[in-house]
This record gives C-alpha cells, sequence and structure tokens, in this order.
C-alpha cells in the first residue's frame, strides 16, 4: 500500500523502518555486552576468587 501510494519513494519507508529497527537491536545487544562486562570486572573486585571458579569472568 505504501509503496503504491508514494510511487518510487514508497520503497523508502519500509526500507528506513527496517534499517531502525535493526540498529537499535544491535544497539541493545552491545549495551547488554558492555554491562556484562561491567558486571564480571565488579564481581571479580568484590570476590576474587570467582575466578577460579571456571569459565569465562575474565575482564576483557
Amino acid at each position: 500500500m505504501i509503496r503504491s501510494s508514494f510511487a518510487i519513494y514508497g520503497a523508502n519507508i519500509p526500507a528506513f523502518l527496517h534499517g531502525f529497527a535493526a540498529v537499535m537491536r544491535f544497539g541493545l545487544a552491545f549495551k547488554l555486552l558492555r554491562e556484562v562486562r561491567r558486571m564480571n570486572i565488579l564481581l571479580l573486585n568484590v570476590w576474587s576468587g570467582l575466578k577460579d571458579i571456571g569459565g569465562e569472568l575474565e575482564p576483557v
């Protein structure tokens, strides 16, 4: 419907919305990764024996 209403510019509207959703999704993923790293650093400073348990909790 949008494509037919706006002629050759009608494809730009769905493409813009798709791109906006992708940017928001990746932005939230990187924000979550950053917060997890901060939490790992905080936990390692509070409980130094955490690094001996195993897993990949080393700050990067």
